[in-house]
């Protein structure tokens, strides 16, 4: 009973990934309540990867490189608090248990053990994430509680379902590629449908570099994976019927795309539309390169009201050059460590997926954000991949 209920708590923690309560309820509630949501929610997460830990255990072979990089960026700032006034001034313990939690909790998916068999459910899951966000974003748009798109003078230039478009555009993100990796292993037409379908809403998120990075990730997937490059050559015809409705969805959201590089109406191309953003940032870090300002100093209303759409910068504002690449560093060091843990047949599906996100990066935040359905999916992958290594019983 308890197994059962500890997979069913990750289940349900992962539904919650399509709903951004946060912005539902912006407006209903007071704004330190709203601020709480999706902290709670990665609470919630940490509650069902614990009870997964007590029903089925932890591996005995950790790889907490980027939890060690993190202790090490908590205590250069505990020491620019007592030792230096580089500290940011508005950073608060909070917003630094806050930045721990986000950016701790990707890498503690893969270091518990799953309930054997979850792996197909919960993919699924994961790949209908988007989907489910849409359907629920319409249905508040019915109650009139929440706007499934945003408008631009009474258009429409970004799908964002039932939370903001930039996690839409994540949930999408993940979608394509966990979809394509399934179907590619188990044939099953579900996910081969919703390859096409997260594509198309992946367009219409208005996500440009989240589009950009899922098409180089299912590049590397194709040249890693000759099963993959198999189950290409043996394409049927729905399957470009699905490829014609992606070209007719990015031939329709074209026009969209472009006048919002040019600032919806300006004249001077932007292509992430994030420089006033990167400016407020750098700006920041330039006051404390070598240790940066302090782990948290990213976390929205530090030092700006959003978060600074680009990990790389975030890692540099909070643990300045030394924290900054210690933690790529302890990332790389995990990924290539992690790659060996996995069954042969998952192997270029990670290398893919590490691979987009590091683009992703760019001009978001995967790793800070509540993006964490392609992280929920890596665990599963572990799971499998320990069952796939061990001996067979003896007879």
């Amino acid at each position: 009973m308890f197994k059962r209920t500890a997979t069913v708590l990750l289940f349900f923690s992962t539904l919650l990934l399509a709903v951004g309560f946060r912005y539902v309820f912006y407006g209903e509630i007071s704004s330190t309540a709203a601020h709480w949501l999706e902290p709670a929610h990665r609470l919630l997460f940490l509650l069902a990867l614990s009870a997964n830990a007590a029903a089925f255990g932890l591996w005995k072979k950790h790889e907490p490189w980027p939890l060690f990089a993190l202790s090490w960026i908590l205590v250069q700032t505990l020491l620019l608090g007592w030792l230096s006034h580089h500290l940011a001034p508005h950073l608060t313990p909070v917003y630094t248990l806050q930045a721990v939690l986000a950016l701790a909790l990707p890498w503690l998916f893969v270091e518990t053990k799953y309930e054997p068999g979850a792996r197909m459910r919960l993919a699924f899951l994961v790949a209908l994430l988007p989907l489910l966000s849409m359907v629920f974003g319409v249905l508040l748009q019915l109650l009139h509680l929440h706007r499934a798109y945003s408008g631009y003078f009474g258009g429409i230039f970004r799908l964002q379902g039932a939370t903001k478009a930039d996690y839409f555009a994540a949930l999408a993100f993940a979608g394509v590629l966990v979809a394509l990796h399934e179907w590619v292993r188990t044939r099953r037409w579900p996910m081969g449908a919703l390859i096409f379908l997260n594509l198309i809403l992946l367009v219409f998120s208005g996500a440009r570099m989240g589009l950009f990075a899922a098409f180089v990730g299912a590049v590397v997937y194709f040249w890693r994976s000759a099963d993959a490059r198999n189950a290409l050559w043996r394409l049927k015809g729905w399957a470009y019927l699905g490829a014609a409705a992606v070209g007719a969805a990015m031939v329709v959201y074209a026009p969209i795309m472009v006048d919002r590089m040019y600032g919806l109406g300006g004249d001077q191309f932007n292509f992430s539309g994030r420089r006033i953003i990167w400016a407020s940032y750098l700006d920041k870090f330039g006051k404390s390169i070598w240790f940066g300002r302090g782990l948290g100093a990213g976390q929205e209303g530090v030092f700006d009201p959003n978060f600074p759409h680009n990990e790389y910068l975030r890692f540099a504002v909070e643990g300045g050059l030394v924290g900054g690449v210690i933690l790529l560093l302890a990332i790389c060091l995990w990924a290539w460590r992690m790659r060996e843990h996995l069954a042969s047949n998952d192997r270029p599906f990670f290398t893919a997926f590490m691979v987009a996100i590091a683009i992703f990066a760019i001009t978001d935040n995967p790793l800070s954000a509540t993006y964490l359905s392609g992280f929920v999916y890596l665990g599963l992958l572990r799971s499998e991949g320990w069952e796939a290594q061990k001996p067979p019983p003896e007879s």
